[in-house]
């Protein structure tokens, strides 16, 4: 199991940018978990496609279906709101941020991320998709 983040859900659903590593990632670990707020996050990132005009409205309601699959609800990991806040003012992270993480500490499994800052502050729990796919079983 990983939490991953809005982004990698975003590049699997839409065959968007880093597809292909999102693809290997799934292929390595298909029990994706991630914190409610991903829903969220990806309508957001899919309503900016539609108003940029890169994507139909058509097309994201059904990468929308697709990612409901993906992260089926029994798959999503309610965050304490606390402890969101704290792990948020420690580190910097967005309290956004801060919810994969808690979940990731709270499941004990590495959130999946290309976000930086999640990386640098959480080395021991956060990992790149791509090193994710080319780590030792």
């Amino acid at each position: 199991m990983i939490i991953a983040d809005s982004n990698l859900l975003f590049s699997l659903v839409m065959q968007a940018p880093g597809s292909e590593t999102a693809d290997a990632v799934w292929k390595r670990d298909s029990h994706w978990s991630a914190p409610p707020l991903i829903f969220a996050e990806l309508r957001n990132i899919l309503l900016g496609n539609i108003r940029r005009g890169l994507a139909s409205g058509a097309l994201c309601r059904d990468a929308l279906s697709l990612a409901a699959r993906i992260v089926p609800s029994d798959s999503v990991q309610p965050v304490d709101g606390g402890a969101v806040l704290a792990l948020a003012t420690r580190s910097g992270l967005s309290a956004y941020d801060a919810e994969f993480v808690v979940a990731g500490l709270f499941l004990e499994v590495p959130v999946v991320t290309w976000d930086k800052a999640i990386l640098r502050a959480f080395p021991k729990i956060a990992i790149s998709p791509e090193a994710f796919v080319s780590r030792l079983p």
